[in-house]
């Protein structure tokens, strides 16, 4: 007599099970952040960067993924055996998830779409490196089912390769950002700068979770056939090969989507601003002109900048023109101000001195005055 058991959940392995609900709830975590990124994208769709399309290509791609992941096991618990065209994808689909990441990544890292409009010779390396990652990817997923059938040199075979691309795209990222960030702080563009050190957080972060994850790995293993880990374990093995790995996905996906939002001020990202954002040099061309006359230290002139807003300011409130004045100004505000009224009053009340306003990035002159400071220092050297 032949007596059969069938668990009440269906025909998946008790190991695998989990993986079920895993994939449902990363699909629908997926398909939530992809309608929240796709309304934002459309409330801001003239300020998006390009780099914020390529994040908008990874979340679709992300949503189809994880679909087919789940689509993998529901047919399996179905049919009580793998599908080999699903199979197939998954393994394909995942491998390609990576690959695409850490290329963009890297290329983020260098400073395109940010600091360069082009990586020249750089982005075929990228490509070359993201190609053999695919191709690591691939292996390494296939090997992980049969990770009952292979012993411990073709498990070294198909995860070493892998490794070995990891490394290289993480010591290439890291090391790119270091190089962006040493550019921006010479250049003095703090808004950028801060985003790229929050960037280098995020993947310090996931750097040392893969590491974790790689010793906790070689640990289960080694113990693979010993009975205590057979009969406790097993239960989390679906963890160790999945869980692990695609939740520190999702943290750092979701990182960096909160990073990239998209928002009306998505142009202070963009390479037109590289020469916008320098603070110090712009007040100091607009204090050349006579707004600050004596005072040649640029933190100065910031401090007597700022008096000259908060006295206009306290003027305005005294006439009633205007009661929703915040008293705590930031710099962008006196910025604005100094260029609005500084720039061109200094030029009325002071005559034809010395009215040039040039920018210590590029030397081109900057207008700011309802004539024109360019107009005023011409009049200047003709009267000289």
């Amino acid at each position: 007599m032949d007596a059969s058991f069938e668990a009440w959940y269906g025909k998946l392995p008790a190991a695998d099970y989990p993986k079920l609900g895993l994939f449902l709830g990363l699909s629908i975590t997926y398909l939530i952040v992809g309608i929240i990124w796709s309304f934002r994208t459309w409330m801001f769709y003239q300020d998006i960067l390009q780099l914020q399309h390529y994040i908008s290509a990874v979340t679709f791609f992300l949503m189809v993924e994880m679909a087919f992941n789940y689509g993998y096991y529901e047919e399996y618990n179905v049919a009580g055996e793998p599908h080999s065209f699903l199979l197939v994808m998954v393994v394909i689909l995942n491998a390609a998830r990576n690959s695409i990441s850490f290329f963009m990544l890297l290329i983020v890292s260098l400073g395109y779409g940010v600091v360069k409009p082009t990586l020249g010779s750089n982005m075929k390396k990228c490509v070359i490196l993201g190609v053999f990652h695919f191709v690591c990817g691939v292996l390494y997923g296939a090997g992980s089912l049969m990770v009952n059938e292979i012993s411990a040199g073709m498990a070294l075979f198909f995860s070493l390769p892998l490794s070995f691309a990891m490394t290289a795209f993480y010591y290439a990222i890291l090391n790119g950002l270091t190089l962006t960030m040493k550019t921006l702080e010479e250049r003095r563009q703090p808004i950028k700068l801060l985003m790229y050190k929050r960037l280098w957080l995020i993947l310090v972060f996931s750097a040392v979770c893969l590491f974790a994850f790689f010793i906790v790995n070689t640990v289960a293993f080694k113990n693979r056939f010993q009975p205590e880990w057979i009969q406790t374990y097993w239960q989390y093995r679906w963890a160790l090969l999945d869980g692990w790995l695609n939740i520190l996905y999702l943290v750092i996906y979701l990182s960096i989507a909160l990073l990239w939002r998209p928002t009306e001020n998505n142009q202070r990202y963009g390479l037109e601003q590289l020469a916008g954002d320098d603070y110090d040099d712009d007040l100091e061309a607009i204090t050349a002109g006579g707004a600050a006359p004596g005072v040649t230290n640029p933190k100065q002139r910031k401090v007597q900048l700022r008096a000259m807003h908060t006295a206009h300011t306290d003027e305005t409130l005294e006439e009633g023109i205007d009661d929703d004045v915040d008293d705590d100004e930031d710099e962008d505000d006196v910025f604005r101000w100094a260029e609005e009224n500084v720039g061109g009053e200094g030029i009325v009340n002071q005559g034809h001195g010395s009215e040039v306003a040039a920018s210590s990035s590029n030397g081109m002159v900057r207008d700011t005055s309802s004539t024109g400071l360019l107009r005023g220092s011409q009049d200047g050297r003709k009267m000289a």
